[in-house]
């Protein structure tokens, strides 16, 4: 019978597999679609992708220690939902953009509202034994690059074959499910530390 840990790691590693597939989709065609949005100029075509691919690592970068501090506070496994649901809603948000600034004001709303991985990690960290930390976290960070790799993958065959816009779909639609996931099967036994009274003891 499997350890509650090990449930948690398999459970994640599914989850985090879904989420890297699901952002990785759009990489090989995002100049097309940003084309097929309006904009014809080669030039402009490569400062708006070029904006798009920046925007999301950007303000993950700003915002990143805000999630942190939320997940001090309130646990890891809703930051987790908060990543993989936000993610889902803002990717599916992308396939009915109007225009090129409108998709990358979502990339960066993505990274904002994202950062799956980070909080993933987190908590397989927090419920793994010491002495297989390791073994986790090798095992985690794999899902993150086979995930990568096979979105990439078939990105480009699903946009061929289903269109750039039901593509962004089936992206939130993965997302969406990574987090059903780790809503219904993520065990975490937080405990919030307790706060260190600043008072000083009169003498």
């Amino acid at each position: 019978m499997m350890a509650p840990w090990q449930i948690n790691l398999l459970v994640l590693w599914i989850m985090q597999f879904c989420a890297s597939m699901g952002f990785a989709l759009s990489t090989p065609f995002a100049p097309y679609f940003i084309q097929e949005l309006g904009v014809t100029d080669l030039n402009q075509v490569k400062l708006w992708a070029t904006a798009a691919a920046a925007g999301a690592p950007f303000s993950m970068a700003i915002v990143s220690p805000l999630w942190g501090i939320l997940a001090d506070r309130y646990g890891r496994k809703p930051m987790v939902m908060r990543a993989t649901f936000g993610a889902s809603v803002i990717l599916t948000a992308m396939a009915f953009s109007p225009n090129a600034a409108t998709y990358v004001a979502l990339r960066i709303g993505q990274g904002m509202f994202s950062g799956v991985s980070a909080a993933a990690i987190t908590l397989v960290a927090c419920n793994t034994p010491n002495e297989r930390l390791g073994f986790a976290l090798g095992c985690f960070s794999s899902a993150i690059f086979s995930g990568n790799m096979f979105g990439m993958f078939i990105g480009g065959f699903l946009a061929d074959a289903y269109g750039y816009k039901n593509t962004f779909i089936i992206s939130g639609i993965l997302l969406g499910f990574a987090g059903m996931l780790a809503t219904a099967f993520v065990k975490e036994n937080f405990q919030r530390a307790p706060k260190k009274s600043s008072k000083r003891k009169l003498s």
